[in-house]
C-alpha cells in the first residue's frame, strides 16, 4: 500500500486488514487473488 505496511489478523471467516473485515476473499481472476473489504485503505 504505497509503501506502507497492512496488517492482517484473524483468521477462518473472521480476517481482518487494518481494522477492515474481509466480506468476500478468495476470487480468482486471470492473475490475481482479489478480497473484498467493508472499508477503504489509506496511505
Amino acid at each position: 500500500m504505497n509503501g506502507a505496511d497492512v496488517e492482517v489478523a484473524g483468521g477462518g471467516d473472521e480476517i481482518t486488514v487494518n481494522d477492515a473485515n474481509v466480506i468476500c476473499g478468495g476470487v480468482v481472476t486471470e492473475n490475481a487473488t482479489v478480497y473484498l473489504i467493508d472499508g477503504v485503505l489509506t496511505p
